[in-house]
């Protein structure tokens, strides 16, 4: 297979028109054995980490068949799927894939986002180390009994609002701002303040809030052992459906109002402790799991990105 990364070759009047960054594009065409996978360089890695898992993906499914498969589809690698949908009219695509999707856009498929290979500017080198960690780091008993959140409170309302909960209940919650200070490609950011996410595993509960769009963090949680409180959101990854409350997760209201009463139940309660903690585990074992996100996309793929 012959990758060739080059510049997207997408008419500038898109951009003009939408007002939306086409680097947040990807375009994959042509045969297998010539196959194209168009991006435009940008400041992180997202484009060349998803490039790379296709790789991967297409690899496994096609590299021995006696046929020259055609593809031809596009990514969208923001975290708004309100955006691809507009890249998906503009375009006038049947299809588009994303990191996300909502109710209202059928026709935006979501797919298994760059970390499945790496997030280097958030000292992700490789799925593969970072889980090893996460799992070594949730197998130790919890040191702090705080529900435990961390992250920049610029990018959605309800993250101030977090912050603000943890003030009026400091016994049950720790919730904390940072700034991102910079950006450099492939090199992890420099940050007001950071907390890694093994050290997460420190703490009791772990909880994940939407910030621009979907959230990338959320997968990753779970493997650190912990329960997951999942606050409601309209962004739905490719594992959304099987998030259950109180089976392997905490789901919260969008506004967070029964945050407090939902850590609350949970302290009362270790054997639902317990069983949010194994529910938890499953789905790391499946739904989450890397060979599930290949073979999810590779199903994808064969649905939608074919040339047919």
């Amino acid at each position: 297979m012959n990758i060739d990364s080059t510049k997207l070759k997408v008419k500038i009047v898109l951009h003009k028109l939408l007002g939306y960054d086409i680097a947040e594009l990807m375009h994959i065409h042509g045969d297998y054995n010539n196959l194209h996978i168009d991006f435009k360089e940008v400041v992180g890695t997202r484009q060349e980490s998803t490039a790379a898992f296709l790789y991967h993906v297409l690899g496994r499914k096609y590299a021995k068949s006696s046929k020259n498969e055609s593809f031809d589809f596009y990514i969208y690698t923001g975290d708004k799927s309100d955006v691809a949908e507009n890249f998906r009219i503009a375009l006038k695509l049947d299809k588009i894939f994303a990191y996300s999707t909502k109710e209202d856009y059928p026709n935006v498929i979501p797919v298994p986002d760059f970390i499945y290979t790496s997030w280097k500017e958030s000292g992700i080198n490789s799925w593969e180390e970072t889980i090893e960690k996460c799992i070594e780091a949730g197998a130790q008993p919890y040191e702090d009994s705080h529900l435990f959140w961390i992250g920049n409170t610029n990018t959605h309302y309800t993250r101030k609002t977090l912050v603000e909960i943890s003030e009026q209940h400091r016994d049950i919650i720790q919730a904390e701002g940072m700034q991102w200070l910079d950006v450099k490609k492939g090199e992890k950011q420099k940050a007001s303040k950071f907390v890694s996410l093994y050290d997460h595993a420190k703490y009791k509960y772990l909880i994940d809030i939407q910030g621009n769009g979907y959230s990338g963090r959320l997968k990753l949680l779970f493997y650190l052992g912990r329960p997951v409180f999942v606050a409601e959101r309209s962004h739905r990854e490719l594992f959304t459906d099987y998030l259950k409350d109180m089976e392997n997760c905490v789901i919260v209201k969008e506004d967070l109002s029964d945050l407090v009463e939902k850590v609350n139940m949970l302290n009362a309660d270790s054997g639902l402790y317990n069983k949010i903690v194994l529910g938890g585990k499953k789905l790391t074992d499946t739904v989450l799991s890397k060979e599930y996100a290949i073979n999810y996309m590779a199903d994808v793929i064969e649905k939608y990105g074919k040339i047919q």
